[in-house]
């Protein structure tokens, strides 16, 4: 059906302009804002008003689309004009959820416009879903001294201590109550376990960014209702003697340290993860691989169902012994791993003619990169053919393989691989070789 847009239904053309201002189309290079999301979104939303008369006043009665818009606050911005935009957007989004962003230009107040914007903001924070905030203006808040029940409507929180570290802890955000995701980046290596004060205990999500590992850590430990967490660190930890901690609700684990050599099995000496389902290690190639830590952590996290390993020089027979500890294994990845993938590997992969000692027999998925070519192509496409050639009289329980990608590996041998499994392809395997 069509009918002119002048003759929509209120409700429907707003939820057009819903969509429209959420749409990652580019606005052209002409466009002065299209390096910011938040004047992007308002710019989209001007424009639209600018159309017609009808536009412009769903535009303006329409909370909702104004409360689409981040707000963006230049803390110490002097403009009166500036203030008083920032006024309007706040109105338009009436008593609605926001999402909000503070920052400043330097690490001090430099104008009077500072003292004016912060009543500006504070007087909505109630509302506040989503926060950014910089250090100079976690700062300035906790000075505040704000009463609980500020912050009733924040859900999510992003800390970013780049130009200074607090010499205090921060208290401020003890009085979240409905803050469930955190995500804080140092950039300066300090100590500051003392320095984060947040209501660990509700948090479902965490991402935590610094270059001491003791501080992603520490602060994993704390969240015993985490389902998901990603832990970014420049080092390795030194060796640690301390209890085991059981995370019960963490799915998603993302660990990621690129720095100076050392070995990472210190990250999982103190983890009891026994619903772990997503497990994805990043590290350089000067990493020391742990097998026996490793193999502790998996008995005690006996539920991965997908595992990525990138930059891990880890001999193909531990390799192996990492597989045969993951028996829901469904998804496996390996990114700019050199050693891993030898002929070796590729035996103990293969299922035997008589469909005994499988490793990871509930693979459904294979995505390597880079791993290099240090096998025979025949033995590959041997290990594939097997995991395919199941019968169901024989194993009826047993999922196939359905997607094989293996990139920047094979090289010229892609094609004439490609063709020799081309019959796996016609009966449903999604197949990608380079």
């Amino acid at each position: 059906m069509i009918m002119p847009i002048g003759k929509l239904p209120p409700e429907l053309t707003t939820k057009i302009f819903e969509l429209a201002i959420q749409s990652n189309v580019a606005e052209g290079p002409s466009s002065p804002h299209t390096s910011a999301s938040t004047a992007g979104d308002l710019f989209r939303l001007l424009h639209l008003s600018h159309v017609c008369s009808l536009w412009r006043q769903t535009i303006i009665t329409s909370p909702t689309l104004w409360a689409l818009c981040p707000v963006d606050v230049q803390l110490d911005r002097r403009q009166k004009k500036y203030l008083d935009g920032l006024q309007m957007l706040l109105d338009c989004s009436a008593k609605l959820p926001i999402s909000v962003s503070l920052a400043t230009t330097g690490d001090t107040f430099t104008g009077p416009t500072g003292p004016l914007i912060l009543p500006a903001i504070i007087s909505t924070a109630s509302r506040w879903r989503d926060l950014d905030v910089d250090t100079r203006s976690v700062l300035d808040l906790d000075h505040l001294r704000l009463p609980p029940g500020t912050f009733a409507a924040l859900e999510t929180l992003r800390i970013s201590y780049k130009n200074m570290i607090p010499q205090a802890p921060i208290t401020l955000f003890t009085l979240f109550p409905r803050l469930h995701c955190l995500r804080v980046t140092f950039s300066r290596n300090s100590d500051r376990d003392a320095l984060l004060q947040m209501p660990w205990t509700q948090l479902s999500h965490v991402e935590i960014t610094d270059p001491n590992p003791h501080t992603c850590l520490s602060a994993l430990l704390r969240c015993n209702n985490i389902v998901s967490a990603v832990l970014i660190t420049r080092r390795y930890l030194a060796t640690l003697e301390a209890a085991v901690v059981m995370l019960p609700c963490l799915e998603t684990l993302k660990i990621e340290c690129r720095g100076a050599s050392g070995g990472i099995g210190t990250f999982f000496t103190q983890l009891h993860l026994p619903v772990l389902k997503t497990l994805s290690l990043a590290f350089q190639d000067s990493v020391l691989w742990s097998a026996s830590t490793f193999a502790v952590f998996q008995s005690r996290a006996p539920n991965i169902a997908e595992l990525s390993l990138e930059g891990c020089v880890i001999p193909s027979h531990e390799l192996v012994a990492v597989l045969q500890l993951a028996p829901v294994l469904k998804k496996f990845t390996l990114k700019y791993c050199p050693q891993c993938i030898d002929d070796f590997f590729l035996e103990a992969f293969a299922f035997g003619p008589d469909h005994t000692d499988r490793l990871v027999p509930q693979l459904e998925e294979l995505d390597w990169q880079a791993v290099y070519h240090h096998f025979d192509l025949p033995i590959f496409e041997a290990a594939i053919r097997s995991r395919l050639s199941i019968s169901d009289m024989t194993s009826p329980a047993v999922p196939h393989l359905r997607s094989v990608r293996v990139v920047d590996s094979m090289w010229s041998q892609a094609d004439a691989l490609r063709v020799c499994l081309q019959d796996l392809c016609d009966q449903g395997l999604t197949l990608i070789l380079s």
